[in-house]
Parts: C-alpha cells; structure tokens; sequence
C-alpha cells in the first residue's frame, strides 16, 4: 500500500503562513484555549467525581477535546473560551 502526502518533503510539519487555508494565529489561539479548557474542566471533574456527590454517569472525552473545540468554533466564530 503506498500512502501520498500531500505535505512537501522539505518541510514536514510546517505550517505555511502564506497558504490561504491555515487559519489565522488568533483563531488558531482560541481552537487551544477552548482544548484547554475542556480537559481542565474534564479532569476536575474526574477528580471529584468519586468523592460521590456527583451521581450521574458521566462520559469524558479526554484526548477528543479538538473535535468540541472544532465544532465550537464552527458553530459560533465570534465566541471565545
């Protein structure tokens, strides 16, 4: 099976400032704010949650914070962490 990158050879990982297509540095700021945000949240949540007040189950997402940021962002633009 041969995989092709789309990604120049020359330069593995960069992020061409130049290309139209990369987001913006804010909104590239905010997309990790609201990453941080959601696995702060997450595992303080984790961390109270055997002390049994919280009796709901309850479905962490750690390590899947970009895909709430992504639609976050998407969904409301304007909105910040």
């Amino acid at each position: 099976m041969t995989i092709i990158s789309s990604r120049p050879k020359s330069s593995p990982g960069r992020i061409d400032r130049d290309d139209p297509s990369v987001l913006p540095r804010d909104a590239r700021l905010a997309l990790y704010r609201w990453m941080l945000k959601i696995r702060r949240v997450e595992e303080r949540v984790q961390a109270l949650y055997p002390e049994g007040d919280m009796r709901c189950p309850t479905h962490f997402s750690i390590g899947q914070e970009a895909v709430a940021a992504g639609a976050q962002f998407l969904v409301s633009p304007g909105a910040t962490p």
